[in-house]
This record gives structure tokens, sequence and C-alpha cells, in this order.
């Protein structure tokens, strides 16, 4: 029987959630609201009543991303000739193109 992994991490986690209930109620309520928020279909979903299950969301879009090569790398790799890279060094993804901000926020 196939399950989703929401499914499966809830089920996991249900010991730990029932410990949690006992000490600390309202932790216990908001974790059992995104795992509900989650275990609905993407296309039911509609804006979540706690901000908490919106990052959860938006973490897993930004951990799929990565997964599936999503970078800026990829993205110049695809669309843009190495002869027109400015200045993408080494750092990869850190880096900026051109004049832009380094990564102390200044300008470059």
């Amino acid at each position: 029987m196939l399950v989703r992994h929401e499914t499966q991490t809830h089920r996991l986690l249900e010991i730990h959630l029932e410990r949690l209930r006992s000490r600390a109620p309202e932790i216990a309520t908001g974790l059992d609201y995104i795992f509900d928020f989650l275990a609905q279909a993407k296309a039911e979903r509609r804006h979540a009543k706690f901000l908490g299950a919106e990052i959860v969301v938006a973490a897993d879009h930004l951990s799929a991303a990565l997964v599936n090569n999503r970078r800026l790398s990829a993205l110049l790799d695809k669309t843009m000739p190495k002869s027109q890279r400015r200045a993408v060094t080494q750092q990869g993804d850190n880096a900026t193109l051109g004049r832009g901000i380094n990564n102390n926020g200044r300008q470059a």
C-alpha cells in the first residue's frame, strides 16, 4: 500500500507529539496544524491560518529546487554562453554578476 510521506512522518512523530501535547500544548497545536495542512492535496489548499505552515511549504519548495538543480549556475549554463558571463567566479551561486552587491551586503 502506498502511503504519502506526510502521513508516514506524522505516524513516526505521533508518540513524540503526544508527549509534547502534555508539556507544551500550544506548540503541539501548531505542529498538528502544519501536518494537517501539508496532508491536504496541494490543489485543495487555501492560505494557511498559521504562518508556520506557509514557511514549511516554502522551505519544501526551496529544498526541491536545490535537489532539482535550479540554482543560478544551472540557469546560466542553459541560457548564457560562458563568454558572456562577466564576474561569476569560482564562488558559484554566491557570486554576483558584474557590479552588484557583495557578500557583505555592500556595493561591489
